[in-house]
């Protein structure tokens, strides 16, 4: 194809406007050579140039102008003689003007090196001692006990218990790695999103005045009610009391655990006693000292990923970065201490390459990132 040609096709590829064969035939031509793939790189940058300034209203989001612009010269080329996007930061007087020089010097601080978004992958530890390895993948399978497990699209690992069955809770355990995240619908209704790193061990089918699970990392619940058996969440030294509600729980931190209420009505209960949380609460409990603090939040930047997103907001840099961390599958460290307190605020698609988070916080601050395969130094 003559170079124009290859543009509108990454062009129409990053607009997912392409068919699926089409789309694989772009695939096929980017992953063909390391020279396609930092051609390809180079282009994406110059698409979220367009993408911000048209975002932040600085720019017209005209692409007819910019098919007709490649027609005559490769995309990659109209934008290496010219400044695309003055991002204006509300509310500050701070401006950048994003060139090919800046285009140019993150490419050779970081090398081309593809680190993708975490996807949907899990690892399931059954009673029988299988191990299973969960994708997107439909599969089916039955308990020793008579529970299907099976995986529905949209629904993620549904479990249908048999009614008729009388015996012992059987024990399974899913396991989702770094890079990963798994949605588990457990047989009474209740859906689990679990996070990258987490892990929840909890029966095939419940039975009695308890419903309980026991989770490390972080998971998102969506509880079904059932006023005849409490649900509990077992996070070490904290359970969470839940009689029908959405809220989302972290044991990352190895210091607190925290439970952070959406709607519904929760408890937290530590060896001394029961704390009621309302909505829009977050519960942290310290570790070492056993105490719980309440603090009324905005709980966007808690239950975001669940949906997609990250939600940051003035976040310390540390905690931005332990969560790319686990998501993304990547080493990070510090050139000096000051850096882990810088504070940043931001609206992102989880699925994106995480070159285009780390560049836009270079774009809002002064903290540069140095990329070497899946590690990932800031300074």
């Amino acid at each position: 194809m003559e170079i124009h040609d290859i543009d509108e096709k990454l062009l129409d590829y990053l607009f997912e406007t392409l068919p699926p064969d089409e789309q694989e035939k772009v695939r096929a031509w980017i992953t063909a050579s390391k020279e396609n793939e930092r051609y390809f790189y180079k282009f994406q940058l110059s698409h979220r140039y367009l993408l911000w300034g048209s975002k932040l209203g600085i720019l017209e989001k005209d692409y007819s102008y910019l098919r007709r612009r490649i027609k005559k010269r490769n995309l990659v080329h109209v934008f290496s003689r010219v400044a695309v996007v003055l991002l204006v930061l509300i509310g500050g007087s701070l401006f950048f003007w994003f060139n090919v020089e800046t285009v140019n010097k993150f490419e050779e601080q970081n090398e081309f090196c593809g680190i993708k978004p975490g996807k949907n992958q899990a690892i399931l530890y059954m009673a029988s001692g299988e191990t299973v390895g969960l994708s997107d993948s439909l599969w089916q399978y039955q308990e020793e006990d008579g529970t299907m497990l099976k995986i529905e699209k949209g629904r993620g690992l549904v479990y249908v218990a048999d009614s008729t069955n009388n015996e012992k809770e059987l024990k399974n355990r899913m396991v989702v790695p770094r890079g990963g995240e798994y949605l588990l619908e457990l047989d009474d209704g209740t859906k689990v999103w679990l996070n990258s790193a987490s892990e929840i061990i909890y029966p095939t089918r419940f039975s009695g005045r308890e419903r309980v699970v026991q989770v490390k990392g972080e998971a998102y619940f969506d509880v079904a009610k059932r006023d005849s058996s409490a649900f509990i969440v077992r996070l070490g030294k904290l359970d969470v009391k839940v009689y029908g509600t959405q809220f989302n729980v972290n044991t990352h931190d190895d210091k607190i655990i925290e439970a952070v209420l959406v709607e519904g009505n929760v408890s937290v209960l530590t060896a001394k006693k029961e704390i009621q949380l309302l909505p829009n609460q977050k519960a942290v409990y310290d570790i070492e000292n056993g105490s719980v603090s309440l603090e009324t939040v905005d709980v966007t930047p808690y239950v975001a990923w669940k949906d997609g997103n990250f939600v940051f907001k003035n976040q310390s840099m540390e905690e931005i970065m332990t969560k790319l961390s686990l998501w993304y599958d990547v080493d990070v460290f510090y050139a000096n201490e000051s850096v882990k307190n810088v504070r940043l605020s931001g609206d992102m698609i989880r699925y994106k390459d995480i070159e285009d988070l780390l560049y836009f916080f270079e774009q809002i601050s002064d903290v540069k990132f140095q990329i070497s395969g899946r590690t990932i130094v800031v300074k």
